[in-house]
């Protein structure tokens, strides 16, 4: 296993193809909010691929995330390069396990790929797309001081709204 990114309980890593039955498990779980779900293997292959391909120009993309004392997977997490607003910014992802998704594993996960973000990028801004309903994930973007932001997506006919929260470098550090 290849460490990309360490911290005092985690270890983060890019996706590789024998990744292919753990995020195959995550596509189908309710509780998780992969952009690929229900996908097909093909669809995952490709998926994982376009990582690997991300990774190689940006350094962004998904990471496997591991518990470092254990190396079980407990989930993604993800950085990559998207329009907000008409400018480009990074958006954070975190997908969690159910049983993590509450963890300490999630505060210090945001903390360190913001750090590592406005250490290592020009960037203006990172949205950081998370569950409003989450508890954790609230007091963790409060605490960063991240402003809420109502989001729209159209997906087929049909358009919904979800919370996400925004930070710059200077409202981060």
């Amino acid at each position: 296993m290849i460490t990309l990114f360490e911290t005092n309980n985690l270890v983060m890593r890019h996706l590789t193809e024998l990744d292919f039955a753990e995020i195959t498990l995550f596509t189908y779980d309710p509780d998780m909010r992969l952009p690929i779900k229900d996908a097909s293997a093909n669809e995952i292959v490709h998926w994982i691929m376009a990582q690997q391909d991300l990774y190689y120009q940006t350094r962004l993309g998904f990471y496997m995330a591991l518990d470092k004392e254990t190396g079980k997977t407990i989930g993604l997490i993800g950085l990559t390069p998207e329009l907000h607003n008409h400018q480009m910014v990074v958006r954070l992802y975190h997908l969690f396990k159910p049983k993590y998704k509450e963890s300490a594993y999630v505060g210090e996960a945001v903390s360190f790929l913001l750090d590592f973000v406005f250490t290592n990028y020009s960037i203006g801004e990172v949205v950081y797309d998370a569950i409003p309903m989450n508890k954790t994930t609230v007091q963790i973007a409060s605490r960063l001081r991240m402003k809420p932001e109502l989001v729209y997506n159209k997906h087929n006919s049909s358009e919904s709204a979800h919370m996400v929260f925004v930070t710059t470098k200077d409202s981060f550090y």
